[in-house]
């Protein structure tokens, strides 16, 4: 086992909505104590990667803000008693990659899941207080990241160079410049 050279400086829970679909349920003494099974909803995730901080100096890592957005829904006619909503914000730092864009690649997968991580936990621990019984979300990577970060910085490079080439710079295009990215998935 060796260190990563990605480190979670922090994260900031930004919402945690928990609430039974399909409005009051019945009062009843019969509780579900398993877990519940999310074949009858669906997962979408909505990830933001920000802008690095620069560096004061050579030897410090660049630091990434990285935004995770996860939303469960029933199917529609489904029994599936809960609609989630998680939202997470980790600050990162990359160790040892002399190149943005492969640190920031980094960041982007590897905070992510480090974000979705939390958020499964939240999940888990909090719907298990819920009488329908427990949620844990489903196993999931997020290496498609990488090509989406790495399309991104191409983009923004061409930009950049275009808008280089017309001596305009908008300081704070490069602010709100992000990777973002939504999916879709079922268990």
């Amino acid at each position: 086992m060796k260190p990563s050279p990605l480190e979670l400086d922090d994260y900031k829970l930004t919402c945690l909505r928990i609430e039974q679909a399909g409005g009051e349920r019945t009062l009843s003494a019969k509780r579900n104590e398993g877990r519940i099974s999310l074949d009858d909803a669906s997962l979408r995730a909505s990830v933001d990667v920000g802008e690095p901080d620069a560096p004061a100096n050579d030897a410090e890592a660049p630091h990434f803000a990285i935004r995770l957005r996860l939303f469960v829904e029933p199917d529609p006619s489904s029994a599936f008693p809960y609609r989630i909503e998680v939202g997470l914000e980790g600050f990162f730092a990359v160790h040892g990659s002399g190149d943005v864009a492969d640190a920031r690649a980094l960041a982007a997968v590897n905070g992510t899941s480090v974000l979705y991580g939390v958020a499964r936990e939240l999940v888990l621990a909090q719907t298990m207080r819920f009488g329908d019984g427990a949620v844990m979300l489903p196993s999931v990577h997020f290496l498609d990241l990488k090509k989406v970060v790495e399309e991104k910085a191409v983009e923004e490079s061409n930009t950049a160079a275009s808008k280089a080439g017309s001596k305009r710079t908008n300081p704070a295009a490069k602010k709100l410049a992000r990777s973002s990215t939504t999916r879709r998935a079922r268990r």
